[in-house]
């Protein structure tokens, strides 16, 4: 395991899941912290009222996280890592101001704008 890196699905059959893609997460050493973990730090509150959990995380979470993980491994480079740690710790302080930097970064990284858009949560439902 590696302070930085993405943090595959480890539930029961949750690799049975994956795309062809997607298995491209487990090539790579786990990290404790990735791009989704600052994301989606506060899972636990969005599934918490949800009927079917596992529905709404596969639906919901999951194809965004996936996104994240592989959006890491095909760019990573130990500036990306300092970068990580960076807006991890801004985190603590200033939620907000993070995911706009995340969000920012990601857009930079991908020029997606709707993988950006929701990464910065303010879109996402």
């Amino acid at each position: 395991m590696s302070f930085v890196g993405p943090r595959p699905n480890v539930y029961p059959n949750g690799i049975d899941l994956y795309t062809k893609q997607q298995l491209d997460i487990l090539s790579v050493r786990p990290g404790i912290v990735d791009l989704s973990s600052i994301v989606f730090a506060d899972e636990g509150d969005i599934l918490l009222n949800c009927t079917d959990p596992d529905f709404d995380y596969n639906t919901k979470i999951w194809p965004l996280k996936s996104k994240l993980s592989l959006l890491y491994i095909y760019r990573r480079s130990p500036l990306l890592d300092l970068f990580i740690i960076l807006i991890l710790i801004l985190s603590f302080f200033n939620r907000r101001l993070s995911l706009k930097i995340l969000s920012s970064l990601v857009f930079f990284l991908t020029g997606d704008s709707s993988i950006a858009l929701y990464s910065s949560r303010n879109s996402f439902h």
